[in-house]
């Protein structure tokens, strides 16, 4: 291979490692939690489910005091949301567990790997009626047979069908991806509905000093090489 050829191969190398670098250092703080314990909220609902409990669906929840915006689904088919109501906490469990669960009830895997699906925007799970469904099922919120009986019932078509699909595609989820329960409550503290809410997992510290050490690398490489 000519020095020509090896000169260029090394500086699209160095772009790109800068560009990657980069890239690491500036997304790591947009991992840091938006939603604070007593900060208040309001929501709107599209594509609803609906349930002999009320409707649940994709929410789209803002927070009037730091103007994040997440998507959601409600976790608990018992429970319900109000316009302004305050994050009483952002962990992996639902407070008052709704009907298939205590309080804590933690958050099934499959639930945490099937939202990042949708959170991180993986085209196969984007049907957000047939999410929301999927998720009262894994968090055993409502029983098959209960589904079978409401989707004829509330007329939710076929999105009980790709329901059971999702459900069989996140049963061999095993770990953390990423998803944190979003529990509110009334201002006198009564738990109200547990919303899901994607969390990147930060990106590890040793990440982190590699990326900036690759740009102080490649920054001295560039000086010790430039022509005089």
């Amino acid at each position: 291979m000519r020095d020509k050829e090896v000169t260029g191969m090394k500086k699209c190398f160095g772009i790109l490692m800068v560009t990657l670098a980069t890239a690491i250092l500036m997304v790591a703080p947009a991992a840091a939690d938006s939603w604070n314990v007593g900060d208040q909220i309001t929501y709107t609902l599209s594509n609803p489910v609906g349930t002999p409990s009320g409707s649940g669906g994709l929410f789209t929840i803002t927070n009037s005091d730091t103007n994040a915006v997440t998507r959601s689904f409600c976790i608990e088919l018992n429970e319900h949301i109000y316009q302004n109501d305050f994050v009483a906490g952002v962990s992996g469990t639902a407070v008052d567990g709704g009907r298939g669960g205590g309080s804590p009830d933690p958050i099934s895997a499959a639930t945490d790997w099937l939202f990042a699906q949708f959170s991180t925007g993986i085209s196969s799970y984007q049907d957000t009626r047939a999410l929301q469904i999927a998720f009262w099922l894994m968090e055993q919120e409502m029983t098959p047979e209960e589904a079978t009986s409401w989707a004829s019932t509330y007329s939710w078509g076929s999105a009980l069908g790709t329901a059971n699909s999702y459900i069989a595609a996140a049963s061999g989820a095993d770990g953390y991806y990423g998803t944190r329960v979003l529990n509110l409550a009334d201002a006198a503290g009564k738990p109200h509905q547990s919303q899901l809410v994607h969390n990147p997992v930060p990106v590890p510290p040793a990440l982190l000093l590699l990326g900036s050490g690759l740009i102080g690398l490649l920054t001295v490489r560039r000086r010790k090489t430039r022509p005089e």
